[in-house]
């Protein structure tokens, strides 16, 4: 798995884009890291952590080919191991496989959006110390071996991690819900090393709330990529990144958003097949897929309808309008299929804890891309601010093949048929 996703890595193009202006600025400061670090928070970002380890990579390729692979591993594993959370030792190669293919199957175009180091170190490798932060926390409340050892993993994953933007609210969130369940369960052991990520985490929001550098991008962004973002209303902000959100999961052309509506689909048949439960759960279990591959379709697409959902965009959102109702058609109908999805998933899933946090999980993969609506970088930054909602999709798509109310002949079709589309799909990377 790892030689896969190396041959991708020394296919890479490096060194264009972002890659060749940080090589370039970094040079301009003689290669001084202090320098740079404290010139760029205070002229354009606060991802210093991220963008230290940037400008040394920039001038050694081959290492950042070899880290990268490591980082898609951790992308492919990791996730595999959290489906098992309970026993990590029954964790299956097949399991394995389908998160590497997963891992494949995010759109190759986000990997070289602005360059492929500058992009990976600030999203993929931000989206894989992320799960090694969950690891480390499911380690710890598991009680495993070296104890101590996963803490500091987990300090040094969430110092990289929190560096970024939707990283650090994700962060925030997730270890405060998590601090809270605890005290609640009043299992206070694991809270103490808990709270040191969550006072990493708060310590790094209030560095990037405090940055100059953030506020001159944002002025900057504002002007050439969304003049009119300031007169834009909170609720108008906030549609934008919800309507926008919504169809990169449910309309937009991907495999991997067309793998999470068919594992729901899969999961609640096998559910229904097995167990005979309420028959509204076909409608529910088998309306998001439908309605993907309808409205993914070109004809549907050139009729009205269509036309309103594949309008909306990252400036103007779905154009909601109080005087022409028929434009509330997409809106209403991605939130009809984020909550049938969201009932889906909680369905399928049979453990009630499991219930709870996947339900959790895909409703923070979605809020992960709709904070982006608050920003006049969501019309600035592409395709490559989904990163973490289609990761995160990717978790509850193996979660939904594999949970014991899934046949096994079942789950195991579904890991190798996800295995089976990724090997595809490099063979395509290295075309």
């Amino acid at each position: 798995m790892a030689v896969l996703f190396l041959a991708i890595n020394l296919q890479a193009q490096v060194g264009t884009h972002d890659d060749m202006w940080f090589k370039q600025l970094f040079a301009r400061y003689d290669n001084n890291p202090l320098r740079f670090t404290r010139m760029h928070y205070e002229t354009w970002s606060s991802r210093s952590v991220i963008e230290l380890a940037l400008v040394y990579l920039v001038n050694t390729p081959w290492l950042w080919r070899l880290l990268n692979t490591v980082m898609m591993t951790i992308c492919a594993v990791v996730p595999a191991v959290l489906v098992n959370w309970r026993q990590p030792k029954n964790t299956a190669p097949s399991q394995i496989l389908a998160g590497a293919g997963l891992t494949v199957l995010i759109p190759g175009s986000l990997y070289n959006e602005t360059g492929w180091m500058a992009t990976t170190l600030n999203y993929e490798w931000v989206v894989a110390f992320d799960l090694l932060v969950v690891l480390s926390i499911v380690a710890i409340l598991n009680q495993w071996r070296y104890p101590k050892l996963w803490g500091a993993f987990g300090v040094f994953a969430t110092i990289y991690g929190a560096n970024q933007e939707q990283s650090n609210v994700l962060l925030l969130c997730g270890l405060m819900l998590t601090i809270l369940y605890l005290i609640k369960q009043k299992n206070f052991a694991p809270v103490k090393m808990l709270s040191c990520y969550e006072l990493i985490v708060l310590l790094e929001l209030a560095y990037i709330k405090l940055s100059p550098g953030n506020v001159a991008r944002y002025h900057d962004e504002v002007k050439h990529w969304f003049p009119n973002f300031e007169s834009l209303s909170l609720l108008k902000k906030f549609e934008i990144g919800y309507s926008t959100t919504l169809k990169g999961v449910f309309f937009d052309w991907q495999l991997v958003t067309l793998l999470l509506v068919l594992a729901i689909a899969l999961g609640v048949v096998s559910v229904q097949v097995t167990h005979h439960r309420h028959s509204l759960m076909w409608l529910i279990g088998l309306f998001p897929l439908v309605a993907n591959l309808i409205l993914t379709s070109y004809y549907p697409l050139s009729g009205p309808s269509g036309k309103l959902v594949s309008s909306i965009d990252a400036r103007m959102g779905s154009g909601i309008s109080w005087h022409h109702l028929h434009t509330f058609i997409p809106d209403l109908l991605l939130t009809v299929l984020a909550v049938m999805a969201l009932i889906a998933i909680v369905y399928v899933v049979p453990d009630k804890l499991e219930k709870v946090v996947l339900g959790l999980v895909f409703c923070a993969g979605i809020c992960a891309r709709i904070i982006m609506g608050f920003s006049p970088t969501v019309a600035a930054s592409g395709m490559r601010t989904f990163w973490f909602t289609y990761q995160i999709m990717n978790v509850v798509v193996l979660f939904m093949l594999n949970n014991r109310r899934i046949p096994k002949n079942v789950s195991v079709f579904g890991n190798y048929g996800i295995a089976s589309l990724g090997l595809i799909d490099w063979f395509l990377w290295l075309g």
